[in-house]
């Protein structure tokens, strides 16, 4: 399985991103965002949302869900 070579959390990120499917990022701050990944590295994943692009550390996320049937 390619995700087990990727982990759990890159090979999310990467599907979302290459499919360019919608996501909801929660914060631990509790804030949510609604958009697609534009891109993400070991650190900071960029979401882009109807307010403009993000850059959040991935620390500060709490999760990540795909927010269309897919």
């Amino acid at each position: 399985m390619q995700h087990v070579a990727l982990g759990p959390q890159n090979w999310l990120l990467n599907l979302a991103c290459k499919e360019r499917r919608r996501v909801k990022v929660y914060l631990v701050s509790g804030v949510g965002l609604a958009g697609s990944i534009d891109s993400f590295d070991n650190f900071v994943v960029l979401p882009n949302t109807t307010r403009g692009m993000h850059a959040i550390y991935k620390h500060a996320i709490a999760s990540v869900q795909f927010d269309d049937p897919g």
